[in-house]
């Protein structure tokens, strides 16, 4: 009645549709998960020590003198085990300054990031120096305020990626050059 080809079509179309369900079904599991928040609330951006030079100083750099590089340490705990479940590939976590300089109305930049794949490494803290330099094309790094923020993107095995953020920590850059 029916040729092997028409019949291997009704299979192969009846397993796509039983398996697209599926995926939906698993994914509505873990879709109304908030993970805006750290549910144990562990974040504390404890210090900030920096210091600032003019970039002149440094002659492999090859500028102009009109720049500025700063050295940040950060001192923070975070814990993100609370994030992971069946549908959590991975985090990608970064902490961000974020001023508004004369040159620009918005600057981010990031001075700190890790990419955590298991709940076993997802408790972060550092006592260190940002993994980046901080490079501002300008001079007006010195006594300015900043913000401080941790930013991660979770990224799932299905369904939607999302980024979120943490509030706002204020902080001041130093006011004189360091030599």
């Amino acid at each position: 009645m029916y040729r092997g080809f028409e019949r291997l079509n009704v299979v192969f179309t009846y397993g796509v549709i039983t398996l697209t369900v599926c995926v939906l079904a698993l994914n509505l599991t873990t879709f109304f998960k908030d993970f805006s928040r750290i549910e144990t609330v562990n974040l504390d951006f404890k210090g900030f020590s920096g210091f600032i030079k003019n970039s002149s100083r440094y002659p492999s750099l090859r500028v102009d003198g009109s720049h500025e590089t700063a050295f940040l340490t950060l001192d923070a705990e975070a814990d993100f085990q609370s994030m992971f479940n069946w549908n959590v590939k991975q985090l990608f976590v970064s902490v961000v300054v974020e001023y508004v300089s004369p040159m620009h109305a918005r600057n981010e930049v990031v001075v700190w990031d890790k990419i955590i794949v298991r709940e076993g490494n997802a408790l972060i803290n550092t006592n260190k120096g940002s993994r980046y330099m901080h490079w501002d094309d300008g001079t007006g790094l010195r006594g300015l305020k900043a913000n401080w923020r941790l930013k991660w993107n979770v990224i799932r095995n299905v369904g939607p990626m999302a980024d979120y953020q943490s509030p706002a920590y204020e902080i001041e850059f130093p006011k004189e050059y360091s030599h």
